[in-house]
């Protein structure tokens, strides 16, 4: 069913096709682990439950798809063996790893495109000198149960549209693999893959065109708080105007790792997989999630 590690030829290794990382899989696992197996539930439970914290759709829906991330890569770590795990497990994951990260990275999308949105009309709005971006992701007038039809569509589709994303690379991903049985394989000492062309440019491109967006949004949402700061600075001279070091080490670290994530697909896109540090940038994506969302104030 699928290709195990002594098959994998050396010339592909040494080329790079099929990197050699079964020495970084404690720590791939590890990361994964705690960010979207540990931390990440955690604050689903959190945003579900309390009653300090408002419930936010689109940032729950963007934490669920970053766990599923997570379980999709962790699998081979329930086989003793990482380059011969059993064939079934390994066929699951390849298909999985094909479907789970186009998946997240739109989810998160979403989330940054919400808050872009909403900033955009609370400044249009109100006009206030303040305001504390990660509270873009509730609803601008505080209530979720008398939403229209309309409304409650519109969210449905926001959270249902990821899901469908990760099912239509799944499937293709199923396709391809029923097809090349010999592609699948565990090679990397990381996780299970298929090895084919189209895997190779598919998800990195889709990610790179997601982040590309993010970015641009990101850099939107800088702009506009910039200018209607100093408008307020010029207009109301005694307003209040200091900002959350918290909040500013916060949006620092996530777009950081937004233009860090974007190096890596690029190098995904190359065919280079012979650099062991997209792999571990790829792996700390949920556990930065976490340390971001987790600490922002309620």
């Amino acid at each position: 069913m699928f290709m195990p590690r002594n098959a994998v030829s050396e010339n592909a290794i040494a080329q790079g096709i099929v990197p050699s990382l079964g020495h970084l899989r404690t720590t791939f696992l590890t990361l994964h682990i705690a960010g979207g197996l540990v931390g990440l539930p955690l604050l689903i439970l959190t945003l579900l439950f309390s009653e300090r914290v408002p419930r936010q759709p689109a940032l729950i829906n963007f934490c669920i798809a970053w766990v599923i991330n997570s379980i999709s890569y962790s699998l081979s770590g329930l086989s003793p063996d990482p380059y011969n795990p059993p064939s079934s497990l390994c066929f699951a994951q390849a298909a999985m790893v094909h479907g789970a990260p186009p998946m997240a990275a739109f989810a998160t999308f979403i989330v940054v495109f919400k808050a872009s949105r909403e900033q955009s009309c609370f400044y249009s709005h109100l006009n206030l000198s303040r305001i504390q971006i990660w509270q873009t992701f509730r609803d601008p007038h505080g209530v979720w149960l008398g939403r229209s039809w309309t409304d409650t569509q519109t969210l449905f589709i926001t959270i249902i549209l990821p899901y469908i994303v990760f099912f239509i690379f799944f499937i293709i991903s199923v396709v391809l693999q029923d097809r090349n049985p010999e592609a699948v394989s565990p090679g990397n000492g990381l996780y299970c893959t298929v090895y084919i062309p189209f895997r190779g440019w598919s998800v990195p491109m889709f990610s790179i065109v997601m982040l590309a967006l993010m970015i641009g949004f990101e850099v939107a949402i800088g702009i506009r708080y910039y200018r209607s700061h100093k408008r307020i600075v010029t207009n109301f001279p005694l307003a209040p105007r200091t900002t959350s070091l918290g909040l500013v080490v916060r949006i620092t670290l996530f777009n950081l790792y937004l233009f860090v994530t974007f190096c890596a697909s690029i190098v995904f896109l190359t065919g280079k997989r012979n650099q062991s540090w997209p792999f571990m940038v790829q792996a700390a994506l949920p556990l930065v999630a976490f340390l971001v969302f987790a600490s922002q104030k309620v």
